[in-house]
């Protein structure tokens, strides 16, 4: 007979007439993942580890936060959404429900946009553009030092303008990023447009009257934006295409023009200015699950091509894992290590650092209780599994009976507790047994 106890978790109060179970779903992180054959994109996630979660809920919306009361029912940690129309932005979320039907809180909300066939956080894709390449209107004319050369036009005109010629790979919405310099408030703005259609006022510090601290001297990578803030999308097909940039206000500096398709790319100066140009804008986490949950490592990367994956753990390749997700689950301990992912894009070669996935022994906890019509009591545990486990029972907490001795075996634990039937409050605690 063991001399010592352990405590591990305070009592439990369970009030007969009044049941309450506090079910707390673990955090969701859901991505777009690939696009479908139907109009649609494929949502996956991470799986809750709570042993009692029955299935999730995922709700779409044309608003953000305004989700409606139908939403998809799934019991895997994936969901085809399917006929979405063209570019419509949604955006989703995901809850998880318990056996009894509690639910958790909306995960963190993930925006996608359909773009005649291509799911705008689907890979990403580069356009690398130089101003002087393109084909200039005088007065605008190219300027240069020995280390660099840009367009510019100092005359009011705005007559000058250059005009660029480019290939899209794929279907896809387009942010732009230009290297420019505006000093001062007499040249902060250039007229924009692509394929000859509707041209946008492009005000550099995203503010026609912005205030003196704004203004660089130097060099500076803007975005394309709107007077809100928010970035102005281009949507272009395969095949070929132009933008045109015209002169709004004298004096300011053009260099390099990139679009890509990845809303959250930020572009640099070490980014190449030609050739085969492969950028990871994300990579993936450390991260830490019990056994038998689910995880999930990702990549995001911007290139000027098809891009291609291959998962490594601990320095050796992960046979069959060439996407940029890579779903782990149910995890075991044999899978804690260093995830890296090895990219490429023609003769673009790139590796992300190692994110570590420690897979750890919860400790204990009982993760909800209830009761059956024969006053019966199920508690589901995590934590210890294989351990000996003592219920105590009590009415006022001032004197405790043992009433059962299990082994968590499975994290489940039923007992009987004839002495309830009199009472209108129980209280339970669970304790473990040193092995």
């Amino acid at each position: 007979m063991l001399s010592q106890n352990r405590p591990t978790r305070p009592f439990i109060g369970l009030q007969f007439l009044h049941i309450v179970l506090l079910f707390i779903a673990s955090a969701i992180s859901a991505q777009a993942r690939t696009v479908s054959d139907s109009g649609g994109v494929i949502l996956v996630w991470d799986a809750n580890p709570e042993p009692n979660v029955s299935g999730y809920r995922v709700y779409v919306s044309e608003e953000s936060g305004a989700y409606p009361n139908d939403p998809i029912p799934v019991t895997q940690p994936e969901v085809e959404i399917s006929d979405l129309e063209n570019g419509v932005t949604y955006y989703c979320a995901v809850t998880a429900h318990n056996t009894i039907g509690f639910e958790s809180s909306f995960s963190a909300e993930i925006e996608i946009t359909y773009v005649g066939g291509v799911i705008i956080s689907s890979d990403a894709r580069l356009v690398l553009l130089e101003a002087e390449d393109g084909n200039l209107t005088a007065p605008m004319v190219v300027q240069s030092t020995p280390d660099e050369s840009w367009i510019q036009d100092d005359s009011s005109s705005q007559t000058g303008a250059t005009e660029i010629s480019f290939e899209s790979q794929i279907d896809a919405g387009y942010y732009t990023w230009c290297r420019v310099k505006a000093p001062s408030g007499g040249s902060d703005s250039l007229f924009v447009s692509t394929d000859g259609g509707d041209e946008e006022v492009f005000h550099i510090y995203d503010n026609p009257t912005p205030p003196p601290s704004s203004y660089s001297n130097d060099w500076v990578w803007r975005r394309i934006n709107d007077l809100s803030g928010q970035p102005i999308v281009f949507d272009l097909s395969t095949g070929g295409h132009t933008i045109t940039f015209r002169t709004r206000e004298a004096g300011v500096q053009l260099d390099r023009i990139i679009l890509c398709s990845d809303r959250d790319f930020v572009p640099n100066d070490t980014l190449p200015r030609s050739g085969d140009v492969l950028a990871i804008t994300e990579s993936p986490v450390d991260k830490t699950i019990a056994p038998g949950g689910g995880v999930t490592f990702d990549v995001v990367a911007a290139a000027t091509g098809p891009i291609q994956y291959q998962w490594v753990k601990d320095g050796l390749a992960i046979t069959g894992e060439t996407e940029s997700s890579l779903l782990i689950s149910p995890t075991e301990y044999d899978d804690a290590g260093h995830y890296s992912v090895f990219i490429w894009s023609d003769t673009a070669i790139k590796t992300t650092g190692a994110a570590e996935l420690t897979v750890f022994e919860p400790p204990f906890a009982v993760t909800s209780m209830s009761v059956a019509s024969d006053r019966s009591i199920t508690f589901n545990l995590s934590g210890q599994f294989g351990q000996d486990v003592q219920v105590f029972a009590s009415s006022e907490l001032d004197e405790w009976t043992l009433i059962s001795t299990q082994t968590n075996t499975i994290g489940v634990i039923s007992v009987d507790d004839p002495d309830a039937q009199n009472q209108t409050k129980r209280f339970y605690k669970l304790v473990t047994i040193e092995p």
